[in-house]
C-alpha cells in the first residue's frame, strides 16, 4: 500500500523523521517554519484567541524527546506546494509496544479530498513497520468532519477530554485563602511541607519526578484506550525539560514532601513564558494514592495559582487538559472556576482494520 496513492493529481505527501533510524535527523529550517505555520493555523481554528507557537516550539518538540521512542510526521502538500495536511505519530518503546498514537489534521477547505485517506495510510504503514496491533487516532478538531471520518473507520470512541479554561476574574472570592489555611487546620502541615522547583530538573529531584509522573501516568484514568502499566524512565524527564527549556516556556513546579521521610508524594506543575503573558498552562497534578485525604491537591494547585497571580499580574487565563471521566480533579478544577473549552477524542481501531478499509478505497 503507497500512502500517495491516495492523494489527487498535484498533491504529494511529504514525510520526515521517519521510525527509528531517523532519531538524529535535524530538519530544515523551511520544513520547521512549514510545519509550524500549518500548526498555528489549526491551533487558531480551535481556539480563537489562542497565543501563537513560535517555530523554536516545533523544533523543540522534533528534537527534544526520548531517543528511545518513535516518532514521525507527514505532510501533504497541494499542486502549488502549501501543507493542507499533516499526522504527527508517536509511540513508545519501554512499555505498550502494541500500541501508536497519532493526530491527523487537514485544514477546513481540503477536507474531504483524501488528504486526511492518505495521512492515515501513512500512519498506518508507520505503525506496522513498528510492529504495532492498534492505533489510537486523536483530534482535537471534533466537528462533523472528524466525527464523520471515525465513524466511517468504525472506530471506537476511546476517551473523550476537554481543555478546561480558567479566567482568573472567575476565581471565586476567598477561595485560595480558604484553601491555603485548610491545611494548618486540619493538621496536614505537621505531616507535609512544600518545596517549589523551577526549570528542568536538578539531579537531587529526578528521582522524585521520576516516581511522581510514574504515579500520574498509572493512575490518571485511560478508560477504554487499552494501554498497560507505563514505565517513566529518567531521559523521559530530562528530555522534557530539554524540549520545554528550548520552546521558550518555563516550568514552575512544587512539591509535597512528607515530613518524616523526606519522600515527595504530589506535585503540581505550571508552564509560563513571557511570549504568552496572559495564559498559563496548568500541566499534572498527582498525589499518591497512599497519601491521598490530606487535601494536598487542593493546597497544591491554591499554592501555585497565588504564585501566579503575584509573580504574573498579566495572566488572564490558565488553561488544563483532562479526561471527561477525571472526576476528582474535575472536581477541584470546578470548584476553582475552570469550564470547558474545547473538546478533544481519542479513537481506537486495530491495524489490521485500518488495512482492510483503505485497501477498499483504492
Amino acid at each position: 500500500m503507497n500512502p500517495s496513492d491516495f492523494l489527487l493529481d498535484g498533491y504529494r505527501l511529504e514525510p520526515h523523521g521517519e521510525g527509528v533510524e531517523a532519531k538524529g535527523e535535524r530538519w530544515a529550517d523551511e520544513t520547521i517554519a512549514d510545519i509550524n505555520a500549518l500548526q498555528n493555523t489549526f491551533l487558531v481554528l480551535n481556539e480563537r484567541d489562542a497565543s501563537l507557537r513560535p517555530a523554536s516550539w516545533t523544533r523543540a518538540y522534533v528534537e527534544n524527546r526520548n531517543q528511545a521512542d518513535a516518532l514521525g510526521m507527514a505532510l501533504v502538500r497541494d499542486s502549488g506546494g502549501a501543507a493542507v495536511g499533516a499526522v504527527w505519530m508517536h509511540g513508545t518503546r519501554a512499555h505498550n509496544r502494541h500500541v501508536m498514537f497519532a493526530d491527523i489534521s487537514v485544514l477546513p477547505d481540503y477536507r474531504r479530498r483524501r488528504v486526511a485517506t492518505a495521512l492515515l495510510a501513512h500512519f498506518v504503514c508507520f505503525a506496522r513497520a513498528d510492529g504495532r496491533t492498534t492505533l489510537i487516532l486523536g483530534s482535537d478538531d471534533t466537528g462533523v468532519e472528524a466525527q464523520a471520518f471515525a465513524a466511517s473507520l468504525r472506530a471506537a470512541v476511546g476517551q473523550q477530554s476537554h481543555a478546561n479554561r480558567l479566567q482568573l476574574t472567575d476565581l471565586p472570592a476567598g477561595l485560595l485563602d480558604d484553601w491555603l489555611a485548610e491545611p494548618a487546620a486540619r493538621g496536614t502541615t505537621d505531616l507535609y511541607e512544600l518545596e517549589c522547583l523551577d526549570g528542568p530538573t536538578p539531579d537531587r529531584a529526578i528521582e522524585d519526578v521520576v516516581a511522581l509522573r510514574g504515579i500520574l501516568l498509572n493512575t490518571a484514568p485511560a478508560d477504554d484506550i487499552p494501554i498497560d502499566e507505563r514505565v517513566v524512565t529518567e531521559a523521559d524527564v530530562r528530555a522534557d525539560d530539554e524540549g520545554t527549556a528550548a520552546s521558550g516556556d518555563v516550568r514552575w513546579l512544587l512539591f509535597a514532601r512528607e515530613k518524616a521521610t523526606g519522600k515527595a508524594v504530589a506535585y503540581t506543575e505550571v508552564f509560563v513564558s513571557d511570549e504568552r503573558p496572559r495564559q498559563v498552562a496548568q500541566g499534572a497534578t498527582a498525589v499518591d494514592p497512599a497519601h491521598r485525604g490530606h487535601g494536598l491537591g487542593r493546597w497544591l494547585k491554591a499554592a501555585l495559582l497565588q504564585r501566579v497571580i503575584h509573580e504574573r499580574p498579566h495572566t488572564a487565563y490558565v488553561q488544563t487538559f483532562n479526561a471527561d471521566s477525571n472526576e476528582h480533579m474535575l472536581a477541584i478544577n470546578h470548584a476553582m472556576g475552570f469550564k470547558p473549552h474545547t473538546t478533544a477524542m481519542r479513537w481506537i481501531l486495530s491495524t489490521d482494520d485500518a488495512e482492510a478499509w483503505l485497501e477498499n478505497r483504492l
